[in-house]
Parts: C-alpha cells; sequence; structure tokens
C-alpha cells in the first residue's frame, strides 16, 4: 500500500487486486483531514481569564480555562488552567479529540515541531521575546491580558491601547518597542511628549507612576496645549503624584485639551507650599476633565496644612466658556480649617469673569470626600448628581456671579458631627438658580448645622424637590432683601427648627410655598 509523501494518504498501487479496501481507506483519510481543516477553520479561542507572559523564565500563564470552539458540534475542547514553558521557536499546542460530542478537556504540549497529524492544533509560538496567539493576539514580555480575545498587547502594563504618541514607564516594564516616549517615572519625558504634541493629538500614558517631585522631574504643573488631549490606562492605573513642597499642581489644562482615565496623588506636604492653588486646573474654553481621581496621601496636622499651598482639587479659571469636569473623584481631602488654617479645601471651584451668553461650566456626578466645601460656583455652572462628603464646612455654595445656575439631584452630607455646617448655600446678590431633587443628610444633628441656606439679596431663585434630615435647621430663609423665591415639595424633618423661614409668603418678597 502506497501513502501521500505528506499527509500520508494511503492509496492503492497499481498492482493492488482488490483494491478497494484501499481506496476506501484512501477516501478515510482525505474525510478525516477535510473534517479536521472544517473544524480548524471555525475554531476561536476564548476565555482564560488573566494570561500572563515572561519571556525572562520563558513562562506563559493562564489563570482559567481557555476555551476552543467546536461550532460544527457545539462543544468546547477546554484547556484547564496552567502554565507551559516556552523557548525560542517553540509552539504551544494541543491535541484534539474531533467532533466532541460534550466539553472535553485537553491537555497542552510544547514542541519545536508540531506533530504533523489531523488532530493537532497549535494554540501560540513564542518568536524572540515575543508571544503570537492563533487568533492574532501578540504578548510583549510582561504583557497580562484579560481573557484571549479581549485586545492587544502592547508591553509590560495591561493597557491594550494604540495612539499617536504612547508614553512608556520603566518602572512598569515598558521599553521603546512599545512606547515612542519612555519614562523612568519621574515625569520628564511625560512632559516632553506633551509639549511635543500638536493640536488634535492624543497622547496615550501606559500604567505607572509619574512622580514629579523626584529628581530629574518636571516643571510643576504639567502644561496639556492646545486641542491636545492627554488619555491614561486608567483612574488606578496611571498615577501623576505631585511634589511635596513648592508647586505641588499636576495639570495645566488648556482651550480644547484634555486630561482623561488617570489618577493624581497628591503628596504630604514635607515643606512649604507655594504656586498652584488647584491640583488640576481648567485654564481655556472647553478644556475637559473626565474620570480624573485626586486623592490626598497621609494624615494631616496642623503642620501639614500648614504648608499646603492647593487650595481646590478641581479649578475652573475666570472667564471660560463651556469647561466641563465629568466623573471626577477627590479621596480624603483635608481640612485646612480643622486644623488651624484660616482658608477652605474645595473638590470643585468655578471661579467668576465673563463668559458667553449661553456658555456655562458643566460638573457632571462629582465625588467629593472630605475638605472643607464641597463645590464653590461663582460663574454659571450646571452641576448634575454630585456626592459631597465634607465634614467641616459645606457642601455646594453658589454665590455672585453663579446665577442662572442649575444644581440637578444629588446627595450632599455631613458625618462628622462638627461645627456650623451647611449643606446648599446661594448668597451674595445671586438670582435664578434652579434646585432640584437633592438631598441634605448629617448623621448627628451639628450644633449651629442648616440644610439649605438662602442668604443675603438673593433673588428669583427655585427649589423644586429638597429632602433636609438631621440638621439643627432644615431651611433658613430670613434675609429681608431675599425676593422671589419658590420652594416646592421641600421636605425638611428632624430639625429644630425645620424652617426658619421668617419671610415665608411675605407679599413684599414674594417667597411661596
Amino acid at each position: 500500500m502506497e501513502q501521500t509523501p505528506r499527509m500520508q494518504w494511503p492509496y492503492p498501487t497499481a498492482e493492488d487486486d482488490p483494491w478497494f479496501d484501499t481506496y476506501e481507506d484512501q477516501l478515510n483519510a482525505a474525510d478525516a483531514s477535510g473534517y479536521a481543516h472544517r473544524e480548524d477553520r471555525h475554531a476561536i479561542l476564548a476565555e482564560g481569564g488573566i494570561i500572563t507572559w515572561d519571556s525572562g523564565t520563558g513562562v506563559l500563564a493562564w489563570a482559567g480555562s481557555i476555551a476552543v470552539t467546536s461550532p460544527i458540534t457545539g462543544f468546547l475542547w477546554q484547556v484547564p488552567t496552567g502554565n507551559e514553558t516556552i523557548a525560542e521557536g517553540e509552539t504551544l499546542y494541543v491535541v484534539l479529540n474531533r467532533g466532541p460530542g460534550q466539553n472535553t478537556n485537553v491537555a497542552t504540549a510544547v514542541s519545536s515541531t508540531v506533530p504533523s497529524t489531523d488532530n493537532a492544533f497549535a494554540l501560540a509560538t513564542r518568536i524572540g521575546t515575543r508571544v503570537y496567539w492563533r487568533n492574532g493576539l501578540k504578548m510583549e514580555n510582561g504583557d497580562s491580558l484579560t481573557n484571549l480575545g479581549s485586545g492587544q498587547g502592547g508591553g509590560a502594563s495591561t493597557d491594550l491601547r494604540t495612539a499617536p504618541i504612547i508614553v512608556g514607564n520603566t518602572g512598569a516594564g515598558d521599553t521603546t518597542d512599545n512606547a515612542d516616549y519612555l519614562d523612568t517615572g519621574n515625569g520628564a519625558q511625560l512632559s516632553v511628549a506633551l509639549a511635543a504634541a500638536a493640536a488634535d493629538t492624543e497622547v496615550f500614558v501606559r500604567p505607572g507612576t509619574y512622580d514629579l517631585g523626584v529628581v530629574g522631574s518636571p516643571t510643576s504643573p504639567l502644561t496639556v496645549p492646545v486641542g491636545v488631549r492627554v488619555r491614561g490606562a486608567g483612574k488606578t492605573s496611571v498615577v501623576i503624584r505631585t511634589k511635596a513642597s513648592a508647586d505641588m499642581g499636576a495639570f495645566v489644562v488648556g482651550t480644547d485639551a484634555a486630561i482623561v482615565d488617570l489618577g493624581v496623588e497628591v503628596s504630604l506636604p514635607t515643606g512649604a507650599g507655594s504656586g498652584s492653588v488647584d491640583v488640576v486646573l481648567l485654564n481655556g474654553d472647553r478644556a475637559l476633565a473626565e474620570r480624573v481621581r485626586v486623592t490626598y496621601l497621609g494624615s494631616y496636622g496642623a503642620p501639614q496644612a500648614g504648608n499646603l499651598a492647593i487650595r481646590r482639587s478641581f479649578g475652573i479659571s475666570n472667564n471660560i466658556d463651556d469647561p466641563m469636569i465629568m466623573d471626577p473623584e477627590v479621596i480624603s481631602a483635608p481640612s485646612l480649617r480643622a486644623n488651624g488654617v484660616g482658608a477652605d479645601l474645595l473638590g470643585v471651584t468655578i471661579l467668576g469673569g465673563t463668559v458667553d451668553k449661553g456658555h456655562m461650566a458643566r460638573i457632571i456626578r462629582p465625588v467629593l470626600d472630605g475638605g472643607d466645601w464641597g463645590i464653590d460656583v461663582l460663574n454659571k455652572a450646571l452641576i448634575v448628581d454630585p456626592v459631597i462628603n465634607t465634614p467641616y464646612m459645606g457642601g455646594i455654595t453658589v454665590d455672585a456671579q453663579g446665577g442662572s445656575s442649575e444644581i440637578r439631584g444629588g446627595l450632599v452630607r455631613n458625618e462628622a458631627v462638627v461645627g456650623v455646617w451647611i449643606g446648599v448655600r446661594l448668597l451674595n446678590a445671586v438670582d435664578r438658580v434652579m434646585v432640584s431633587a437633592i438631598h441634605v443628610l448629617s448623621s448627628g444633628f451639628p450644633a449651629s448645622s442648616v440644610g439649605i441656606l438662602v442668604d443675603n439679596t438673593v433673588s428669583q431663585c427655585r427649589f423644586l424637590g429638597a429632602n433636609v434630615f438631621g440638621l439643627e435647621t432644615g431651611l433658613s430663609l430670613t434675609a429681608t432683601t431675599t425676593k422671589n423665591v419658590a420652594l416646592l415639595n421641600v421636605l425638611a424633618s428632624n430639625s429644630t427648627p425645620v424652617l426658619d423661614v421668617g419671610i415665608l409668603n411675605d407679599k413684599a418678597h414674594n417667597v411661596t410655598t
């Protein structure tokens, strides 16, 4: 009986008699190979959990079962959790049972050559320091993927993105193979990349810590030029750490520029601060900060609070049209006043000046923990669904030029039971402010606390749905210069007095409920 040279299919010789048995063997061999080819053509790799590659040790590991689909029969071949050591030029493969009638576990093997059989199925091959999976994924040294098919590896970090400009971090194992600018962790090359970026360019920052307070760090804060978008690999993966003295600012964001998906750590002051009063400053029209987390490190006492020059976690400059801060977080902000400093630390401040008609700042879904005040509005603003926990002074103030602002929904609370505390305050001739569907709560009935305070010369303001609970005074509206205020569906409870409304329903002031 003869065999083909590559596939080893049998076939009858010219002298075979009878020849049909051999011919039937040939057809069965061709059928098995053809079916294997059909299954392979439809097979898809999936799952695997956290998959890691270390070219130094040669270990490729997967924390979950790898699934290989067999769509023809509707079952899976499953590669159990495990790892293999793969040398240069070797291939990871399994041997399949064709046409499975149930989900079936298959074992892995590694070899420089894959067996030339219908049932051998290559999964991945090592070439140099990289591993190439059957489905096209590439893994660099140190890469970590979550499930096969989730994205493309690029280097030691866990992000899987591409961008016109990529900044890597040597501390996370990045190399020039996967980064255009390679930062040693002091922010210097990040600063160079920002300066080199043209308008309408995205700068992608790979995971790692970029400490602006170590040797070789650039001038603080980092400037994001006009039209440049800085995108991090995530607010827990990318950390920009400020200096511990002198200028402790992190970013100044210009016109049409943005910072997205990154974290900022404010170092515990070890010396006198100076310069920036904002950790993040939006300093141009249509500037954007989105999904940025500001975390204050360490435990504050009077010396640290006295050294801190920062007064705002997020600030918006004067005369800025349409800036936006979306999904910001402030974590563990200290109270300056509680530590003897005669100034406030605020979560978000919208400064005054003139903005074009129809334009306003937008603060969307802020989560602000600690500090003295949550949000201070000195210009037109829309604030949507804030969650604010400020233990010392209060939640939201709308002041002076903050007319035509709107606070829509949210929760303002005080959990620390200290001092004079005000949930929402309107004051200083502010007008045309609408507050709707807001909750103002306290856990401990602070002395001299007020849920909602409508102060001097306020006019044409509307409260459309508010729930005030646990403050010494629920609602205070007593100034004789206040006029044209409407209170609709305002509930104040567990307060004494619930309402301190000395001019309620006074025709001269047109305060109505």
